[in-house]
């Protein structure tokens, strides 16, 4: 049984003729103590949906199942925001400036009901704040005195303070450089060695991902259009929207460039989605079929999840 499972779960903002389906129909599920990376450009659901996931916005359709139990209607809870936490993109505007480390990072601890014995918030705190690299003195320093990688690790500190189980990384090194960018995907690898933690890492920096997850998932236009371990993803990808996004990441190593493949035409508006496959209008490989019905994500004989008719033939729908 996966940690977290998403069944057909949808996000439609708006109603009437100005609703704007940004999460449409996206089956994903998470198991304990890995990393899925979800994937994507820019404004394709995936924000959207790490939002669902934690409770920030609540879903339109479909069910959220965490640790066996429908959870849909209660993510907003106490008792499911001490078990799935968020950290967002720049740390610099998810902390509070006003406030030392320490109070940022007792604020869990009490919010969430899990201690409001001060010895015992005082421990955690060193605790986590060595977790994630940092002295314990820095508890007494505010964000604006720390570099954007340590408030970055402040984040992480915070979202672990209540011991969760799943912790969505909405682009947690996106604004980070390349140096710190990599100190932070060893220290996420190396807490969930320890914790046992399962993450949902969404970014669209490819080379991040396939350093950190275990399977990948892509999406396009709110949809789920490929899954599959991440050597798979990035050795044999089949979705043509997959290809294209390979395509572009850069590579030192001149045997591992592909060519870049430039996708024609520009992303439908999800206001006025054509009939078919989403994908149709700018798909090297589009035919007949693709312009009368929707793929769904099919199973492979090897497991590999994609929704394309002209990928492998599937086994199981």
């Amino acid at each position: 049984m996966s940690l977290l499972e998403l069944d057909q779960v949808e996000k439609v903002f708006g109603t009437g003729s100005q609703a704007v389906p940004a999460v449409r129909g996206v089956t994903l599920a998470v198991d304990r103590g890995e990393t899925l990376g979800l994937v994507g450009e820019s404004g394709c659901g995936k924000s959207t949906l790490a939002r669902v996931v934690v409770g920030l916005t609540e879903a339109t359709g479909g069910r959220i199942v965490f640790d066996g139990e429908d959870v849909t209607n209660e993510v907003g809870d106490r008792t499911f925001r001490r078990k799935v936490q968020m950290v967002s993109q720049h740390p610099g505007q998810s902390l509070n400036p006003r406030l030392r480390i320490e109070t940022t990072l007792a604020e869990p601890l009490r919010l969430l009901g899990v201690t409001d014995d001060p010895s015992e918030i005082d421990r955690r705190i060193d605790e986590m704040l060595t977790v994630v690299g940092l002295n314990p003195d820095y508890r007494r320093r505010r964000p604006g005195s720390l570099s954007g990688g340590q408030q970055q690790r402040v984040a992480i500190a915070r979202a672990l303070m209540s011991e969760p189980e799943l912790v969505v990384l909405d682009e947690p090194t996106s604004s980070l450089d390349q140096s710190i960018r990599g100190r932070i995907v060893a220290l996420l690898r190396e807490i969930q060695e320890r914790r046992g933690v399962a993450y949902l890492f969404i970014s669209h920096d490819l080379s991040t991902v396939r350093r950190i997850a275990h399977r990948v998932a892509v999406m396009y236009l709110g949809r789920i259009v490929e899954v599959s371990a991440t050597e798979a993803i990035f050795d044999d990808p089949r979705h043509p929207y997959t290809r294209a996004l390979l395509s572009a990441v850069p590579s030192i190593d001149v045997r591992a460039r592909r060519r870049r493949i430039v996708l024609p035409g520009e992303t439908p508006s999800p206001v006025s989605l054509p009939v078919g496959c989403s994908f149709q209008e700018r798909c090297p490989l589009v035919h007949d079929r693709c312009r009368r019905e929707d793929p769904r994500l099919m199973e492979s004989a090897d497991g590999h999840l994609v929704a394309c008719f002209a990928a492998v033939p599937a086994v199981s729908g």
